[in-house]
C-alpha cells in the first residue's frame, strides 16, 4: 500500500514538472519574443513575403553585397576628395550655378552612400542571422533607387547642356538624349514604386520589365552622349598638329567616361537577368552612382590641365607671330578680338568654358570653332 502511494505520488509529481516545462516554453519561446518585437506594420510584411512559396537563400550572395558596399563608401571619399578639388580650383572661375550643381550631386551622393551602408548595417547587425527578414526591403532600401535615379538623371542634364552648345542647338539630337533622360528616371521612379508593392527579393521578377528597362535606357543614353561629343569634336579638327593631339584626348576622355557607365550598366543588366536569385547585380548596382559622380568631377577638375597644355601645344606648332584665340564663355569674349575677361585668364576648361581654337588663316576675321563648352 505504502509502495503503490508512493508510485501515484511520483508519477503525479512527473506530470506537474512536464506540465511546468511545458509552460515555460511557451512563456520564453524566442519567436514568441521575436515577433513581439517587430512593429506591426514589419509583421505585415513579413506576412506577405512568407505568402510566396518561392524563397531566395541569401547566405551565398550577401558576401557580394558587403564588399559592394565597401567599394562604394571608398568611391564616394573620392568623391568627397574630387569635391574640395573642384573647389579649390574653380571657386573664383565657374559660376555660382555650376558650384550649386556640383554641391547637390555631393549631398545627393551623401545620401546614396548613407542608405547604402543602413542596409549593411540591417543586414549585419539588426536583422543578422533572420534571413526571411533580410530578403525583405523596407522604405529606406526602396528609396534608395529613387536617388541614384535622380543622381544619373543630374549627370545627363549635365551631359545634355554641353551637347546643345557644340552642336549649335541641334534640336533632333539633344531631343533623342533628353528623352531617353527622362525616360530613364521614369523607369527608376517606376521601380521604386513597384518595390514597395513587391518588397521580397523573389517578387523581382515581376519588375523585371521596369528595372532592365531603366538600365537599357541609361546605357544607351551613355553611348548616344559618348558618340555624339567624339563626332562633334573630331569636325572641329583644325589640322594643326597641337591642337589636333588636345582633341583626341578630349574625344578619348569622353569615350572612357561613357564606355565606363555603358559597360556597368550592362553588367549589372546581365547579372540581374542570369543570376535572379542572388543580390550580386545590387552589390554592382550600389556603385553606379559615385562612378557617375566621380567623372563628372574627374571632368571637372581636369580643366586647368587641358587649359595648359592647350597653351604648350599650340605656342609649339603655331607660326611665329601668329595669335591662338582662347575665349572664355563666362567671360563672354566676342570674336572682334575683343579682350577676354580677367576670369579667363583665371584658368580656362574643357567642360564649363568654351575654348575656341582660330585658323591661322582667319584670325584677321576672328573666325572660330568651338571645340568644348558647357
Amino acid at each position: 500500500m505504502i509502495i503503490s502511494l508512493k508510485s501515484a505520488f511520483s508519477a503525479r509529481r512527473r506530470v506537474v514538472l512536464l506540465s511546468n516545462l511545458a509552460q515555460a516554453r511557451v512563456n520564453y519561446s524566442p519567436s514568441i519574443q521575436f515577433a513581439h518585437a517587430i512593429p506591426a506594420a514589419r509583421q505585415a510584411k513579413l506576412a506577405l513575403a512568407m505568402s510566396e512559396a518561392v524563397t531566395v537563400d541569401l547566405r551565398p550572395t550577401l558576401g557580394a553585397t558587403l564588399i559592394g558596399c565597401l567599394v562604394n563608401a571608398g568611391l564616394y571619399g573620392l568623391t568627397t576628395f574630387q569635391m574640395f578639388n573642384y573647389y579649390q580650383l574653380s571657386w573664383r572661375v565657374d559660376s555660382w550655378w555650376i558650384k550649386v550643381y556640383v554641391s547637390f550631386i555631393w549631398v545627393l551622393e551623401t545620401i546614396h552612400t548613407f542608405l547604402v551602408a543602413r542596409f549593411l548595417y540591417r543586414c549585419t547587425i539588426i536583422d543578422f542571422g533572420n534571413y526571411r527578414e533580410i530578403s525583405v526591403t523596407d522604405i529606406a532600401d526602396d528609396t534608395t533607387t529613387a536617388v541614384t535615379g535622380l543622381i544619373v538623371f543630374s549627370v545627363h542634364l549635365f551631359y545634355i547642356r554641353r551637347l546643345w552648345i557644340l552642336s549649335g542647338r541641334n534640336l533632333l539630337l539633344v531631343g533623342i538624349v533628353t528623352i531617353l533622360a527622362f525616360a530613364h528616371f521614369g523607369l527608376e521612379l517606376a521601380v521604386m514604386a513597384l518595390t514597395f508593392v513587391f518588397p521580397e527579393f523573389s517578387q523581382f521578377h515581376k519588375i523585371t520589365a521596369y528595372y532592365t528597362g531603366s538600365l537599357a535606357v541609361a546605357a544607351a543614353d551613355d553611348i548616344l552622349i559618348a558618340l555624339s561629343l567624339c563626332y562633334l569634336l573630331y569636325t572641329r579638327r583644325t589640322g594643326i598638329r597641337g591642337t589636333d593631339t588636345l582633341v583626341n584626348r578630349i574625344i578619348a576622355y569622353s569615350v572612357m567616361t561613357g564606355a565606363l557607365t555603358s559597360i556597368i550598366d550592362i553588367v549589372i543588366l546581365t547579372c540581374f537577368v542570369t543570376m535572379p536569385d542572388s543580390l550580386v547585380y545590387l552589390a554592382i548596382y550600389d556603385l553606379l552612382p559615385n562612378l557617375y559622380a566621380n567623372s563628372l568631377l574627374a571632368m571637372l577638375n581636369a580643366r586647368e590641365a587641358l587649359y595648359k597644355m592647350s597653351i604648350v601645344s599650340t605656342a609649339a606648332t603655331l607660326p611665329s607671330g601668329t595669335t591662338f584665340a582662347l575665349a572664355d564663355l563666362r567671360a563672354g569674349a566676342d570674336t572682334a578680338g575683343n579682350a577676354p575677361h580677367e576670369s579667363s585668364r583665371c584658368g580656362l576648361d574643357a567642360v564649363s568654358s568654351k575654348i575656341a581654337f582660330a585658323h591661322p588663316s582667319t584670325v584677321a576675321s576672328g573666325a572660330s570653332d568651338t571645340f568644348l563648352g558647357v
